[in-house]
């Protein structure tokens, strides 16, 4: 277990996990990442294709894709600092933000107009 102090901060120990746990969750984040690229290629096929989706739609998407982000962030330094709970946490609310994301943009090409 590692101590960090910093100046006017209180002590924290860090259970930082062993190289062979970390490795361990590295497909979970994999996983995520695909998903991730999978959104990002959805929508790249929308442009191309010149779907036209509205803008409280694209502000929909894009808020969950930031969402998404934020909590797989979250969920990397909770992997560093050895929170397993936390970890779990965090990526299961960054895949449902893409799954937020993904079913909004699905919805939008469905009743696109070619």
């Amino acid at each position: 277990m590692a101590m960090i102090i910093l100046p006017g901060c209180a002590a924290r120990a860090l259970d930082i996990p062993d190289r062979a746990s970390a490795v361990a969750k590295m497909p979970t984040l994999r996983t995520y990442e695909r998903r991730r690229e999978l959104l990002s290629a959805r929508l790249a096929v929308a442009s191309e294709l010149a779907l036209k989706i509205d803008e409280p739609r694209k502000a929909r998407i894009q808020d969950a894709a930031d969402l998404a982000f934020i909590y797989y962030f979250a969920a990397v330094v909770a992997l560093a600092e050895g929170r397993d709970d936390a970890f779990a946490v965090y990526v299961s609310r960054a895949q449902a933000e893409l799954d937020r994301a993904n079913a909004i943009l699905l919805e939008a090409i469905r009743e696109s107009e070619f």
